[in-house]
């Protein structure tokens, strides 16, 4: 699947998710300090439940393939963040020789499409995180969080 048809299909998936949880309760709420940001507990927790509903849904099937390179390993909740893991089968190429040619563009073109797939999961509070790794030794090449901050030049 290309990146941007399963970036499509990930904020897909997460609207389902959303649209089949309760109500809010009515409860006062205590706020907390989420990325230099007021957030309240409730959101918080709601939230959290989101990410873990939708990590569990997005991640039958996997692994799988991507495109030549790349496959999705993994998506797991890191409490409001949805973390994808990659493994990119890099060949001969260094870890460095990849993170020099490939990190900003990676980075660059999964921010544009994230934040405008995913505006208003971002705007809630929940950071989607993009993490890849060397498929053939597992160590970590790079990762990058998206959150509504990262988007501040697409809105």
């Amino acid at each position: 699947m290309h990146r941007s048809s399963f970036a499509l299909f990930a904020a897909v998936s997460i609207a389902s998710i959303v649209s089949s949880l309760p109500a809010a309760s009515e409860k006062p709420f205590h706020p907390q300090v989420i990325a230099g940001e007021m957030m309240p507990a409730k959101l918080r927790e709601q939230n959290s439940e989101i990410v873990r509903k939708a990590a569990a849904s997005l991640s039958e099937g996997l692994p799988k393939k991507v495109d030549a390179y790349t496959t999705l390993q993994s998506i797991r909740a890191e409490g409001t963040t949805l973390l994808y893991t990659f493994a990119l089968n890099v060949g001969p190429k260094s870890d460095e020789a990849i993170r020099r040619e490939g990190e900003e563009r990676m980075r660059r073109n999964v921010t544009a499409g994230v934040c405008r797939r995913s505006k208003r999961f971002l705007d809630v509070g929940i950071t989607l995180a993009y993490r890849y790794i060397n498929a053939a030794t597992g160590k970590e090449l790079f990762r990058f969080d998206i959150d509504k901050k990262s988007c501040k030049r697409f809105y």
